[in-house]
């Protein structure tokens, strides 16, 4: 009699220990999740970063052209006799 009631308990604490492994797989990948999504952001914040550098390059080089341009046509004027 002793040994009907012991039994189904000893399942119950397997089972138990099942699920507390489970759980603590979930918590491993919850844990690397937050990680992957910490890292996610920081390539897009990388990335938002380059591209506003791209866009100070691009700027500075219109620029300088413009300049070499408006150089150019202004040595045009000149000729050697």
């Amino acid at each position: 009699m002793l040994q009907q009631m012991v039994t189904p308990l000893v399942d119950l604490n397997a089972g138990a220990q099942e699920s507390l492994t489970s759980l603590e797989h979930v918590a491993d990948q919850a844990t690397e999740s937050a990680h992957i999504e910490d890292s996610v952001k920081n390539i897009g914040d990388k990335a938002n970063s380059n591209q506003a550098e791209i866009d100070k390059v691009t700027s500075t080089t219109n620029h300088l052209s413009d300049m070499a341009l408006g150089l150019s046509r202004q040595v045009s004027k000149f000729r050697l006799h």
